[in-house]
């Protein structure tokens, strides 16, 4: 008999396996009222390895992308391309200063203050050396001015993402933030490609899971397109959720301003190989 360890979000186990349950070889599988029953080609898994299989589940908030045969991973995801993702704070924000929010336009849509930008050209220096090969930014201002700095150092394309936007926190904001259209950010920001389409719509009001699940999409988006080195200019809980999707560990930390923290894919799994990295501020 061989063990297999299966970590997929109840979400995705409905949404993948929903087709009828053959022989009913398992099915219903629930972790409370609110979660779907979904089921799996247990036949189908058992013939592609040749032996019987026992499955154990465990439900997360987020995919892992591999089935572990033991102590063996075996990736499901085929073709990740992507080697590393540096995943970064923004730098210093204009409602430090709170009598800034007072007279502002758009109060929750700071952009950076001068050290803020001195922040990421540090950042930008720091990153070139890093053979980056795609951009990623949150659509807030903070976010797209951090990422212009690394863009204009890397002559790339910045591709905006709404995915990737602040955590709309009922406890941070009374309704869903007011930022620029992407069309003001493109005129202001030339470097922002037109052509890209963000993955997904964030929905105020939102807690830590809903931002896991919008982050995974993300994620999904990410492995299945890019190669290379990617970087995604972000919220420190954009940092976070990123950490916790891609190892499957929840990841608490404290994100320092334009800070860096960066996966690697070994081949079997993403793993943590820089975290919160801010020697670039040193004097």
């Amino acid at each position: 008999m061989l063990d297999v360890r299966i970590e997929i979000s109840p979400e995705d186990w409905d949404r993948l396996w929903r087709a009828p349950d053959p022989g009913g070889a398992l099915s219903a599988l629930t972790e409370s009222p609110k979660r779907s029953s979904f089921s799996l080609y247990l036949e189908t898994l058992e013939s592609l390895i040749g032996r019987p299989v026992r499955l154990h589940f465990k439900l997360r908030a987020c995919k892992l992308y591999a089935f572990q045969f033991m102590d063996q991973a075996v990736v499901v995801r085929k073709g990740v391309r992507m080697k590393r993702l540096m995943v970064v704070r923004h730098g210093e924000r204009e409602d430090t200063d709170p009598a800034w929010r007072t007279t502002a336009a758009r109060p929750f849509d700071p952009g950076l203050t001068e050290k803020g930008r001195s922040q990421a050209k540090r950042l930008a220096q720091r990153l070139a050396a890093d053979k980056i090969t795609r951009i990623y930014s949150s659509p807030y201002l903070r976010a797209v001015e951090t990422a212009d700095c690394i863009a204009e150092v890397t002559k790339l394309q910045i591709r905006a993402e709404s995915g990737l936007g602040e955590m709309l926190n009922p406890d941070w904001f009374p309704s869903a933030p007011e930022i620029l259209p992407l069309a003001r950010l493109q005129e202001r920001f030339p470097r922002i490609d037109r052509t890209y389409d963000s993955t997904v719509e964030p929905v105020f009001p939102e807690n830590w899971q809903d931002l896991n699940a919008r982050t995974n999409k993300v994620v999904e988006h990410l492995v299945g397109e890019e190669r290379g080195n990617v970087v995604i200019i972000g919220h420190g809980a954009t940092v976070l959720a990123f950490v916790t999707c891609l190892t499957g560990n929840e990841y608490n930390a404290v994100v320092e301003l334009t800070s860096v923290t960066e996966l690697a894919w070994d081949g079997k799994a993403w793993l943590l190989t820089r975290e919160g990295d801010s020697s670039h501020l040193e004097e």
